[in-house]
């Protein structure tokens, strides 16, 4: 008799659910164009591009992500519905900002799920991690914990949690940047390629018709 395939955890459930948001490109596309235009790293070149090959396109094919049961549902929807006062139909008020915002949440909460290995992974890394790092969720580095908790710790164990505070920050401010750099760097190789497009149209010789071989009976 075939043994019953384990059920898996709360824990394993919610990270295979992070993965599929994280894995999500248009999801993805709106949350890199939001953390873009925050840093203002990439300047109106950046943001202009990130806008119209990343941002628009998204929004045009369904910006979709997917909730804790790992039902998929739509961003722009969703968040109309939020916004709507009691429940009134037609009564939201959503910026864009705030999709973009609802769009980086759902990204940050997906990384928070995920295994240390899985957040390398995703920015291409094959490296092998130090027994504290291999396979620790990403939330656990970063305890919560009071400030009177925290106060009553001995020094040694203080340490030992700002040292993991900061490998938190460090690896989410890194995917941060990773995903930013890698979608910016596409829409402006996209954006490159419409430069010769523009003047193909004013320097080009309009595309001749191809002939058809006439069928001989």
């Amino acid at each position: 008799m075939a043994d019953k395939p384990k059920e898996k955890t709360p824990e394993e459930l919610k990270r295979e659910v992070a993965q599929k948001n994280l894995k999500a490109t248009n999801l993805m596309n709106v949350a890199a164009a939001y953390l873009v235009h925050k840093s203002g790293q990439w300047g109106a070149d950046g943001d202009n591009a990130m806008n119209e090959f990343k941002y628009f396109p998204a929004f045009n094919s369904g910006t979709k992500a997917y909730a804790a049961d790992g039902t998929e549902y739509d961003v722009v929807k969703n968040s109309i519905l939020a916004s709507r006062e009691d429940g009134q139909l037609y009564s939201g008020n959503v910026s864009e900002m705030k999709i973009m915002k609802d769009c980086a949440a759902v990204m940050q909460e997906s990384l928070n799920a995920l295994t240390v290995n899985d957040v390398m992974g995703l920015m291409g890394s094959k490296a092998e991690f130090k027994a504290g790092f291999n396979g620790k969720y990403v939330r656990d580095l970063m305890p919560q914990l009071s400030e009177e908790e925290f106060a009553k710790l001995p020094a040694d164990k203080k340490a030992a949690i700002e040292e993991s505070m900061k490998t938190y920050q460090n690896l989410i401010a890194s995917y941060q940047t990773y995903l930013a750099r890698t979608k910016v760097s596409e829409a402006l190789a996209e954006s490159a390629k419409q430069i010769p497009k523009g003047l193909e149209k004013i320097l080009a010789e309009p595309a001749k018709p191809k002939n058809r071989s006439k069928i001989v009976k």
